[in-house]
């Protein structure tokens, strides 16, 4: 149902050509695009000028195969001996296919590199990154909506040119002027096509132009002024500005002021309190750009409460319909699926890559479940699955008729993960040392032990799940606590004399998932789950939750039903949620100076307001993620380090604001809570 998403490529004797654009990948590309986007650009020499930890930002209109990317890496990697990084932020509406892409860029400099990071590619913005301090952000969509959902400033841009399938909508004045908003003052730009409407649309959002001609085409080049529109003399110098008329103004994405993002401080150690896979991821990305990250934990190991279940799952709850909380799915499983394979090993069954099942459980779920395939998602990231292949899959008999089959879904051991995320030279774990409270003193952030200053930072992360609102200065957020409990079941062998688990209950072979939700087995056990209690907040193991988990465990396949409860281990914790069941994640402000500044939102949640948000400098929070922790959280700790790091996003400004914790305030003065 949806075999049209990936931009169709013909191949003839190795050589590849776009069927939409009837555009031709061949050798002299590389050739030309050195000389179009890097020559142009002076880019060999701005590199070169680079000092430490100085942020070197390119947007690109176009990645198709990658291979100005790659150009770029590969100039980067043999120019750049300091520690500056350097931010590739390309838009794509019509991505190829993995293999379509692998095949083209084979034998290329760092291809391989990009190939097993390219895949799926769903709607939203992946970040990537590769050695020596490069991330590419690749945006998968709709040009001008896309460009519309940016908040950074780039140095330079890559224009690539209209081809015979694209509609000329996509360079009219409204795209060239989104393209301008998200210049600095002299960003330069160059562009392979001198078209009379791309100069003229260039022109007026206050471009400044020199034509060129290379490659039996003319091609343009230049920088911007956001107060100048000149006429083009169409010569090899750039031209000085003929001030004709004002130039138009593009429309900012222009968030609240209490969705601000404000300077950062510039500490090079960050505090980061909770050791789960909030924090370990949250540490991970941070230590990667070269800050010194003390994690403090309360249990005498990492990833002990929530984090610590002996089988946790990737997976998302997707629909038909787009919004916020998809688009972090989507971010987030890609980035997070690469992660896991990237860090823990298969062999030593510290993952499984065994794909998961969406069983259709009732009419509701199975109408979903089409509406969703006739949505726009790759071929290869989910289809629909009958009883019989459903079987097949799972090496079980099942009691429902249809699903959907997710080839990507994985079980893992979360300690592993988060052992892993935490093992670098560049951060610091402290166990067993239980906050009592963080206070802010001359810009910097102060963690208080028995009466005692451990520690401070200008930069403290808060990734301790349900204990976040603990604090006198986050005593405010509305955060609901969720306890839920697993069952783990261990195989026995045939000269056990307890009850004997049947054959088709140990060859379980990927994941399935109903009401509730089975795994296949990891070093003789399996696991089945969840209960979702939120009235008790203990973390002891009952008896009535395994037999709710083996109830919903029996609705999926008859053969739970014998199953003894006395054979049954289990973990329980807290998870925590905020009500609208996104992650709070971000910077968060003062909540009485907020109400404060903000009082007229009370009466009236439209009025224009534009006063200076009073946040807490240099505080953060990553918590909240419920049950998909492993599909939100490392993706969320890759926007913090953002934050931290002052560089681009990888995500839309819709979801950044959507994942903001000052949204919670917001909901309380509109909805006329006092303090």
């Amino acid at each position: 149902m949806h075999n049209n998403y990936y931009a169709k490529i013909n191949w003839t004797n190795n050589a590849a050509s776009s069927v939409l654009f009837n555009n031709v990948y061949h050798p002299l590309a590389t050739e030309e695009s050195n000389y179009v986007f890097i020559q142009q650009n002076n880019l060999e020499q701005r590199f070169s000028k680079l000092q430490d930890y100085e942020v070197f930002i390119i947007g690109e209109t176009g990645f198709g195969s990658g291979l100005n990317f790659l150009n770029v890496l590969n100039l980067w990697q043999n120019t750049v001996t300091t520690k500056a990084k350097l931010f590739f932020i390309s838009f794509e509406p019509h991505p190829l296919s993995p293999a379509d892409l692998k095949k083209i860029n084979s034998g290329y400099p760092n291809s391989e590199e990009l190939g097993n990071q390219y895949y799926l590619l769903l709607l939203a913005t992946h970040s990537l990154s590769f050695k020596q301090n490069v991330y590419l952000n690749l945006v998968i969509g709709d040009l001008n909506k896309t460009l519309n959902q940016q908040n950074f400033l780039a140095d330079c841009w890559f224009l690539n040119r209209p081809t015979p399938g694209y509609s000329s909508a996509i360079w009219d004045k409204s795209v060239f002027l989104q393209i301008a908003k998200l210049c600095k003052t002299k960003a330069t730009f160059a562009i392979y096509t001198a078209k009379p409407v791309v100069k003229q649309n260039l022109q007026s959002a206050g471009f400044h132009i020199a034509q060129n001609k290379r490659f039996s085409n003319d091609m343009l080049h230049g920088y911007w002024l956001k107060k100048a529109q000149i006429v083009c003399k169409s010569d090899l110098k750039i031209d000085e500005p003929n001030l004709i008329s004002t130039p138009l103004k593009a429309k900012p994405c222009k968030p609240k002021p209490w969705f601000d993002i404000y300077k950062r401080n510039c500490d090079l150690h960050v505090i980061i309190i909770g050791g789960g896979i909030s924090g370990a991821a949250t540490a991970y990305s941070l230590a990667k750009r070269g800050y010194q990250v003390s994690v403090y934990e309360q249990n005498e190991l990492a990833s002990n409460s929530a984090s610590s279940i002996y089988q946790a799952m990737l997976y998302g709850s997707f629909s038909a319909y787009y919004s916020a909380i998809q688009e972090l799915g989507f971010s987030g499983y890609r980035y997070s699926h690469f992660l896991i394979k990237q860090l823990l090993s298969i062999d030593k069954e510290e993952y499984g890559d065994c794909g998961l099942i969406q069983l259709g459980f009732n009419h509701k779920e199975i109408k979903s479940q089409l509406d969703f395939l006739k949505s726009s998602i790759p071929e290869d990231f989910c289809f629909q699955v009958s009883k019989k292949e459903i079987e097949r899959f799972a090496g079980t008999k099942v009691n429902y008729e249809a699903g959907l089959y997710f080839p990507y879904g994985l079980w893992l051991n979360p300690q592993t993960l988060i052992k892993k995320l935490l093992d670098s030279p560049n951060i610091k774990i402290i166990f067993g040392h239980k906050i009592d409270d963080i206070v802010q003193d001359n810009e910097k952030w102060q963690i208080i032990k028995g009466g005692k200053i451990i520690d401070e930072s200008a930069n403290i992360v808060l990734c301790n799940a349900s204990s976040c609102n603990k604090f006198n200065v986050t005593k405010n957020l509305d955060l609901r606590k969720i306890r839920g409990q697993i069952s783990i079941v261990k195989q026995k062998d045939n000269t056990s004399t307890s009850t004997k688990i049947k054959p088709d209950i140990k060859c379980i072979k990927t994941i399935l998932c109903g009401l509730g939700y089975i795994t296949p087995n990891r070093l003789g056990c399996y696991t089945i789950g969840a209960t979702y209690d939120f009235k008790n907040i203990h973390t002891y193991v009952t008896k009535e939750d395994h037999l709710r988990n083996l109830a919903t465990a029996s609705l999926i396949s008859d053969s739970f039903k014998k199953l003894n409860i006395d054979d049954l281990t289990g973990q329980a914790a807290i998870r925590a949620s905020t009500y609208d069941y996104m992650p709070l994640v971000g910077p968060i402000a003062n909540y009485t100076k907020f109400q404060i500044e903000y009082a007229k939102l009370a009466k009236d949640k439209n009025i224009f307001l534009d006063n200076k948000c009073p946040y807490y400098k240099g505080l953060y929070l990553n918590v909240a993620h419920g049950s998909k922790g492993m599909l939100t959280a490392p993706i969320s700790g890759e926007i913090i380090a953002n934050y931290i790091d002052n560089t681009p996003m990888p995500c839309s400004e819709d979801l950044r604001m959507a994942l903001h914790p000052n949204r919670l305030y917001v909901r309380k003065l509109v909805k006329g809570k006092t303090f």
